[in-house]
């Protein structure tokens, strides 16, 4: 969805420049006389910025702590289903049916399990990211102004090509690379 936009808003933009250029003697306001547009590498930024690692480790530990849970459940179940299977021919209708609702209710509590897990997983996520990304969007922003451009787009957002003097991605890592000092 969000490459949707993205696509959709710089198809936007590529339209409204190309008609300023194409069609001149339309010129009735100036509003896109001075526009300035540049673009950003995120995946870039992000990868070299200071706290997404530690965040992305952070993660990654809670993560693996989810897949070892998951993994004893499964294995608890799969042996309940082995028992009963061994046992088939010994145990009465009634344990049958108390160990296959015993399986049953195992399987229900690891679906559960996994769909908690993934939203505490996302929670997680949300708590490390978002203010790395608020950081980032602030020192882009102070870039753009720095040098008045009017829109950034991410080189991610279907953009199929931009010169590079208006890639502003290298000046953002070194701002960046500043405040770690």
């Amino acid at each position: 969805m969000k490459r949707i936009i993205y696509f959709l808003f710089s198809m936007l933009i590529i339209n409204l420049i190309t008609l300023n250029y194409l069609y001149p003697q339309r010129k009735k306001s100036n509003k896109f006389k001075n526009l300035k547009i540049g673009s950003i590498d995120l995946n870039k930024v992000f990868k070299i910025y200071p706290g997404k690692k530690a965040a992305d480790e952070k993660l990654e530990e809670k993560r693996k702590k989810f897949i070892a849970e998951k993994e004893k459940r499964l294995k608890a179940i799969q042996k309940l289903k082995e028992d009963l299977e061994n046992k088939k021919s010994t145990l009465n209708d009634k344990e049958k049916n108390n160990t296959q609702s015993n399986i049953k209710k195992k399987v229900t509590d690891l679906k559960k399990y996994i769909e908690n897990s993934n939203k505490e997983l996302t929670k997680i996520e949300d708590e490390l990211i978002v203010p790395i990304v608020e950081k980032i969007k602030k020192i882009i922003r102070a870039v753009s102004m720095k040098h008045k451009y009017n829109i950034i787009l991410d080189k991610e957002a279907y953009i199929l090509y931009i010169d590079k003097k208006f890639d502003i991605t290298d000046e953002v890592i070194k701002e960046i690379e500043g405040e770690k000092k």
